[in-house]
This record gives structure tokens, C-alpha cells and sequence, in this order.
């Protein structure tokens, strides 16, 4: 009952139990080896003949159900197949109203791993409607994970809606499932990561866990889950602005490591909050650590998220400026041949919008560091493109910082007013904002927002010390493009040189964007500049 599975496996014996033992002993068992992953076995202590013997229906249907699963586990078409006749021999039967419930939920876990999305959906809707208890928040469950894996646009809005729902109704459950409440809890952790703005703000202020009654956690259990949920809840602080807090939770989720290479992906969670936040000693001495642990693991043998740190060491080491030590981190996850695991997420590339981003943001970031900067560029569209595509708004707003801050992107200017918009409107107290620094004030300046975008462009190729010709090259803009948009600046700012628009923008507020995560020294180079020109404090 509390998820304790090798504990039922002791108990109940390693190997199979036989005909001679009782048959709730041996579907107990059958039912346990399901949960651990090993369908084999389950076929073992359940053999055909073995469940054709069995008097009672009810257990007769169960037994030949439990088959059906691990059957479909190992070849989906064939366990639909075989569980579509363990329902009309349920109904043939007259077995219990919980059993066909339940066949039916385990019709749509069938269904959901051959990705038919449609049919894994009725069935969980049926089992829905006609389980009891824990079984109705498995099936809410399940619908929860089929609305993220749909391509609309509301995807994972729509799948956050279902996860709370299921919450809400395993509070009013009397049987206690520790397995399913935990990933309850994970999966609304990691949605309202996604989807934080500025309606999604998140229940990552609380103690997580609290919201189930009984608790999915224990004070000191560590697992692979609650190192998950630590993780996502550090980078919903860190888009807060709490800056302490999200070093705080990434700290805990680095103690509640279950093997190295959730070790290694705990590290590279510290590494990157770290380089947000401003401490790139900090983040250069987790990410050196993850990156050591990371060459002694044979990353095949990992399983589900375990391997996506060596995708977040590259992108920490890209920020710091090593590209060889960022190429060689991605070279690693690349080489990663075993599928990743499906049953719940379908993380797989190519199917999660969110894994499809992050993948193509460090490869442009590689790209950059290595200077090839068209492949950059094309890599930096292709993230900005996923995560538009299922509101993964602060990712989104990362990667156009990116991608206008890419030598010979010519829309720079637009791409730089999408994302200070959508710091300005959901995370006006993040690292976001703390990157783009005082260039922010553009935004909201009455002057300069007038401005069009391709001419904010120059002037924020100006204010980084460009001059005309190199404004050109930089923007993919031909020359006397760009004397023509200067010549419009001028106009409409009552400047008449380069040098008297640097002190009209400092005078403002306004300074390039920093680029980096060191939001003070951004501010401190505007009023560096103030009394470099005119010989004043601002006020």
C-alpha cells in the first residue's frame, strides 16, 4: 500500500510461486512485478494454463487482465488485442463492476504506449466514469498525460487542469497510493515550470506534499522524484527573483539523489541556477563537478530524465564561455542510443515541444561559441519556434535574447522587443530581466518605444560601441540601410551625433542589453557612461 514493491517481492518469494501457492499470493505478486517494470515475469507466474485453471471468475478475469498488461508492455498491439477479449469475457462473466474498471483503464495504458492517444483517452474516460477510489485518479491521471502529449497549442495548460483535478480527488480517496501521489505532485511541478507567467505564478511557496492528505513524502525520503520536484520549484523561485530560495531547493535536490547520474543532474540544476544568478565561480565549480561524474557514466543505462544533464552541463558551460568543454557535453548526449523512457512523459525527441526547445537552444549556443553563427541563428529560431508552440514563455524569451544577440540576425530588433516583453509582463523581478539589463527601459521609454524595431536595433547596436559599418556587418543590414535608420534616430531623438544619442539614452535610463546574467554591472556601465559624457550623477 505504501509503494514499498521490493518489500512485496521479498515477502512474497524472488521466483515464481507456482500453481500450488494461493492465487491471491501469486496475482499479488504478478500485480507487484507489474509496477517493477517486469512484464516477463508476470507472463512467468501466470501462464496461460495456470489461468485457465482458476474456479472463481472474478479472479480468473483478473489474472487474465494482469497477462493483458505485461503482455502489452512488451508489444502494445498485442496486449490491446488480448485485453479487448478479457473485457467481453468480464462481461460474459458478470465479474465485479471494479474489475471491468479497471480493465479498462489498463485498455488505455495499452493504447497511450502505442501512442494511440485517441483511444487511450475513451478508455480512460470510461474507467473514470466507472472505477472507484485510487483507480478514478489513475484514470484522471492518464488523461492528464495525453493531453500534454497532443500538438495543440493548450497542451500542457490543458494537462496542468487535469493533474490538479486528479489532486483534488485523491484528497477525498480513502486508499493511499504513495506511487501515484508522487507523480501527481511531480508532474504539477514541472507544468507550472512550464507555464509560469503571469496567470500561472505556482504553489511552489508552499511545503509540496501538503496539498494530498497523508502526505507523498516523508521528511527525509529521497528519490528521483523529489529531486525533480525540488528542481523545477528551484527554477520557479529563480523566475520569482528568490534568488536564495531556488539555490535552496537545488540544493535539496542534490541531497535527495538516488544514483550518480541523478547526482550529475542535480550538480548541472546547480550549475545553471547559478550562472542565472549571477555566480559564475559557483556555476563553473557544479558544472566541472557534474562534467567529472559524467565521463565515468554509461549513460545508455540511464533512464528517463537522468541523461538530460549532460545537456544542461553544455548549456552552463556555453554561458561561461567554454565551448570545447560545451561541445563535449552535447557530444555525450547525442550519443546516447537508448530510447528514453515513454510510458508516462513521451520525452522522446521530437514529440515533447519543451525537449525539442531546449535540445535546439544548446545547440545554437555550441554553434555560437564555435562561431559559425547562420547555424546559430537557425538553431536559436527552431527553440523560439517550440517553445511558442506550447507556452514555455520564459524558455522562449531566453533563446530570442539569444538569437538577437547572434551576429547577422537582421531581425534583432524584433526578436529583443518580443522577449522584453514577456519579461515585462511575467517575470519583471527574474534573471531575465537582470540579463537584459537597463535595454529593458526601451520598452516602456515613450521615446524610444516609438521607435521602430529594426531602428531600436541600431540604436542598441550603437550603445554597444559599434559604429555604422560594424551595425552593418552585425545585422546583416546594408550600409546605407543602416545610415538611413540612423539618420530616422537622430530625427526623432533631436540628436544630431552618435555621441549625443549615447548621452540622450544614459540620461533616460537606457543602455545596451548585458547579455550576460550580472544585472548590477549592466547598471553601473549606464552610469559609468553617464559620467564619462557629461560629467553628472544621475539622480
Amino acid at each position: 500500500m505504501r509503494g514499498d514493491f521490493d518489500a512485496v517481492i521479498a515477502l512474497l518469494g524472488a521466483s515464481r510461486l507456482g500453481g500450488d501457492a494461493s492465487i491471491e499470493a501469486r496475482l499479488l505478486r504478478a500485480r507487484t512485478l507489474l509496477k517493477l517494470q517486469r512484464p516477463a515475469d508476470v507472463l512467468d507466474e501466470l501462464s496461460a494454463d495456470d489461468v485457465g485453471g482458476i474456479v472463481d471468475a472474478d479472479e480468473r478475469v483478473t489474472a487474465a487482465m494482469l497477462r493483458g498488461a505485461a503482455s502489452a508492455r512488451l508489444d502494445p498491439a498485442r496486449g490491446i488485442a488480448e485485453l479487448a477479449r478479457v473485457a467481453l469475457d468480464a462481461a460474459r462473466l458478470r465479474a465485479h463492476p471494479s474489475i471491468g474498471a479497471e480493465v479498462a483503464y489498463l485498455r488505455a495504458v495499452a493504447h497511450w504506449s502505442a501512442y494511440e492517444l485517441g483511444e487511450a483517452e475513451r478508455f480512460a474516460q470510461d474507467a473514470e466514469r466507472r472505477g472507484r477510489d485510487v483507480l478514478v485518479v489513475r484514470a484522471m491521471q492518464l488523461r492528464a498525460f495525453i493531453a500534454a502529449a497532443r500538438p495543440a497549442p493548450t497542451r500542457y495548460s490543458d494537462a496542468l487542469a487535469l493533474f490538479r483535478a486528479a489532486s483534488r480527488r485523491y484528497a477525498r480517496c480513502h486508499e493511499r497510493n504513495v506511487g501515484l501521489a508522487t507523480i501527481i505532485l511531480e508532474q504539477i511541478a514541472s507544468l507550472e515550470q512550464t507555464l509560469r507567467s503571469a496567470t500561472v505564478a505556482g504553489t511552489h511557496g508552499g511545503t509540496r506534499g501538503r496539498a494530498l492528505p497523508g502526505g507523498a513524502f516523508g521528511p527525509a525520503v529521497s528519490s528521483a522524484a523529489r529531486l525533480r520536484i525540488n528542481y523545477n520549484d528551484a527554477w520557479l523561485f529563480a523566475l520569482d527573483g528568490d534568488d536564495v530560495a531556488a539555490f535552496g531547493a537545488m540544493r535539496d535536490a542534490e541531497e535527495h539523489a538516488t544514483t550518480p547520474a541523478w547526482r550529475v543532474r542535480a550538480l548541472a540544476g546547480r550549475a545553471a541556477i547559478a550562472i542565472v544568478c549571477g555566480e559564475p565561480a559557483g556555476a563553473r565549480l557544479h558544472a566541472d563537478a557534474a562534467a567529472a561524474m559524467a565521463a565515468r557514466i554509461d549513460w545508455n543505462a540511464t533512464t528517463d530524465e537522468e541523461r538530460l544533464a549532460c545537456l544542461e552541463i553544455a548549456e552552463v558551460y556555453a554561458h561561461l564561455g567554454k565551448p570545447d568543454a560545451a561541445a563535449d557535453a552535447l557530444a555525450r548526449y547525442d550519443s546516447v542510443a537508448a530510447p528514453m523512457e515513454v510510458t508516462q512523459t513521451l520525452r522522446e525527441r521530437g514529440r515533447d515541444p519543451r525537449l525539442t526547445g531546449w535540445n535546439a537552444y544548446v545547440v545554437g549556443l555550441v554553434h555560437r561559441g564555435a562561431g559559425d553563427f547562420a547555424a546559430a541563428a537557425n538553431a536559436f529560431r527552431r527553440a523560439v519556434e517550440a517553445f511558442g508552440s506550447c507556452g514555455y514563455l520564459w524558455r522562449e524569451a531566453h533563446a530570442l535574447i539569444d538569437l538577437a544577440g547572434t551576429e547577422g540576425v537582421r531581425e534583432g530588433g524584433a526578436h529583443l522587443d518580443r522577449a522584453v516583453g514577456i519579461i515585462r509582463d511575467n517575470f519583471p523581478r527574474s534573471f531575465l530581466a537582470r540579463r537584459l539589463g537597463p535595454w529593458t527601459r526601451a520598452a516602456v521609454d515613450p521615446l524610444v518605444s516609438s521607435l521602430t524595431a529594426a531602428e531600436r536595433d541600431v540604436l542598441r547596436h550603437l550603445l554597444e560601441g559599434r559604429s555604422q559599418r560594424e551595425i552593418a556587418a552585425a545585422s546583416g543590414r546594408a550600409y546605407n540601410t543602416v545610415r538611413t535608420q540612423m539618420q530616422a534616430l537622430h530625427r526623432k531623438l533631436g540628436t544630431s551625433s552618435e555621441h549625443q544619442i549615447v548621452v540622450a539614452c544614459a540620461r533616460r535610463g537606457i543602455a545596451a542589453p548585458s547579455w550576460s546574467f550580472s544585472g548590477p554591472l549592466a547598471v553601473r556601465g549606464c552610469e559609468q557612461a553617464l559620467v564619462a559624457c557629461e560629467g553628472i550623477v544621475p539622480a
